[in-house]
């Protein structure tokens, strides 16, 4: 994965690492797109493969490496796990990436006719039953 340097030391019979990611020849892309329940089977289709051509045709992508999965059923959100490789050893590098391939999963997914999700709640509301709710006015026998 990339040349790295790593120097140890032992703190109280504990061992730690410090690590130089400063020589990485690749950064990885790891996040979940969460897209609305509303979407279809066919949306969800079409989104899958549109990330995966947006990380497969992208210059900087390590090809062999690429993970697009429909991932869960999660609370809020029907969620894709997306993995890639940036061969890219800077941190500015992997950001302008990161962000041209996030544009480009915007666009995918809003040709598809879903659109992403947000953390959202359903409230069921019961009526009482009809017994319990007084009768109007119009209804209640004259004396």
């Amino acid at each position: 994965m990339g040349r790295r340097h790593a120097a140890g030391w032992a703190v109280a019979g504990v061992l730690l690492a410090l690590e130089s990611f400063q020589l990485r020849d690749r950064m990885r892309l790891a996040t979940t797109v969460g897209l609305t329940y509303d979407t279809t089977r066919e949306q969800m289709k079409a989104v899958l493969a549109g990330l995966t051509d947006v990380l497969a045709s992208h210059p900087k992508i390590w090809p062999d490496s690429i993970t697009v999965r429909f991932m869960e059923f999660s609370q809020s959100s029907l969620d894709i796990e997306v993995m890639a490789w940036f061969q890219v050893p800077t941190w500015g590098e992997f950001q302008v990436c990161r962000e041209e391939v996030l544009l480009e999963f915007m666009r995918v997914v809003e040709e598809a006719g879903s659109s992403f999700a947000f953390p959202t709640q359903t409230v069921h509301l019961v009526k009482p039953p009809d017994h319990a709710t007084p009768a109007p006015e119009a209804a209640r026998p004259t004396v």
